[in-house]
């Protein structure tokens, strides 16, 4: 997984409050005042009741299909070279590690209608704009998107990583 510097900033960050909040911070006077300088270094790290909270945030690209569009495509034979742009884009973002998430969006009855879901890191809304303009599915015009924020809360995940076989597991 490759990481930009704000990312690796981040991440570290995380662990020294971690290293902190185990060891230091609930045994010594030093820890806390430690724990309150790491605290202050970013927003994304606010008190609240005197929990700590780590929020992320996030834009959410809902992308439709415009009707219509998808079987003209088809008939002139030109949907399964945009599909690979499209896929070839969307592996750019995620190797970069702006792609956070994406996939498709199933409707009530498990059927998909063409809805789609991609979830970026970006600096600004219009970054991710900008992000969602680029993907070649829409600047072809086959589909359409609406950009939102998200700003993550709640949730986590587990990660178990062994170094004598150097292998990973996420939870």
């Amino acid at each position: 997984m490759k990481f930009r510097l704000p990312q690796i900033y981040r991440y570290i960050k995380v662990f020294s409050l971690f290293i902190i909040v185990s060891g230091l911070a609930l045994h010594s006077p030093k820890g806390v005042a430690e724990l309150s300088a790491i605290s202050t270094l970013d927003a994304m790290l606010k008190g609240r009741g005197g929990q700590l909270k780590l929020q992320l945030q996030l834009f959410v690209i809902f992308t439709t299909p415009v009707e219509g569009r998808e079987v003209e495509l088809v008939r002139d034979g030109k949907i399964s070279n945009l599909l690979k742009q499209h896929l070839e884009y969307q592996h750019e973002l995620e190797q970069s590690g702006v792609m956070f998430a994406a996939g498709p969006i199933y409707s009530d009855d498990l059927t998909w209608r063409g809805e789609g879901l991609v979830i970026v890191r970006a600096d600004s809304l219009e970054d991710a704009r900008r992000i969602a303009e680029a993907d070649p599915i829409h600047t072809s015009g086959i589909r359409t998107f609406t950009v939102r924020p998200w700003l993550v809360a709640e949730g986590g995940f587990s990660m178990q990583v062994t170094f004598s076989d150097l292998q990973y597991k996420l939870e």
